[in-house]
């Protein structure tokens, strides 16, 4: 990992890591709200600060509260019991998640933490909603927020407490996210096996009632 600064501030490196994502353009009082946040989670977890670029001096009032900070371009993959923390998560990278595509580096990096079964966190940017839009446009994000609640991300909130790590190497929790292609995929069989854990979308699910494709839990 490529660190722009580190401080590990003699910690211990067994415990999971929180990876708080810091949008390409970000405010003052964003700044302060991660520092606060930061601190929240430092008892249960490794603080690690990804950040658009190498310019540290618009983040100097976050170095004391990172354990590390890396760029954007060299974030590793998760590990079991590592989170995600988006800082100001916007519609684009909320409809992106939702639908499953990767596209950009949040959507990138919400896809590798859901389908590896991490828990992801979106604190959602200002003026979110702005109460302009159309009734029919505000539903169909609400939508995509209930769509990934089902996958497991939380919005608004930070973890509490981290999850017990197993590392004997049985806890893996890797899940797939079932989406329409793998329906179509499984037309000509009829039927798609599919994991208790695993993630079916809401269009994976209307596509298997489209083609009469049962999907069957084990």
């Amino acid at each position: 990992m490529n660190t722009i600064n580190s401080t590990m501030n003699q910690k211990s490196e067994s415990r999971a890591k929180a990876y708080f994502i810091l949008p390409v353009d970000f405010s003052s009082e964003l700044v302060e709200e991660a520092a606060c946040s930061m601190d929240r989670v430092a008892e249960n977890y490794q603080v690690v600060l990804v950040v658009p670029d190498e310019d540290t001096f618009c983040i100097s009032g976050l170095l004391l509260h990172a354990d590390m900070i890396v760029k954007r371009d060299f974030a590793e993959k998760p590990a079991i019991g590592d989170v995600c923390i988006f800082l100001a998560a916007s519609k684009d990278l909320v409809a992106k998640s939702a639908l499953c595509l990767r596209i950009g580096f949040e959507s990138n990096l919400a896809a590798d933490f859901i389908e590896n079964g991490n828990s992801v966190f979106m604190i959602k940017e200002k003026n979110y909603l702005t109460c302009r839009e159309p009734k029919a446009y505000v539903r169909k994000i609400e939508k995509y927020e209930k769509d990934l609640a089902e996958y497991g991300v939380a919005f608004n909130t930070l973890p509490i407490k981290a999850k017990a790590v197993n590392t004997d190497g049985r806890g893996e929790s890797k899940r797939r996210i079932i989406t329409a292609a793998d329906i179509k995929q499984a037309e000509n069989n009829g039927t798609l096996s599919v994991s208790v854990n695993d993630i079916v979308t809401a269009v994976a699910k209307e596509t298997a009632e489209k083609l009469n494709v049962e999907i069957i839990y084990r």
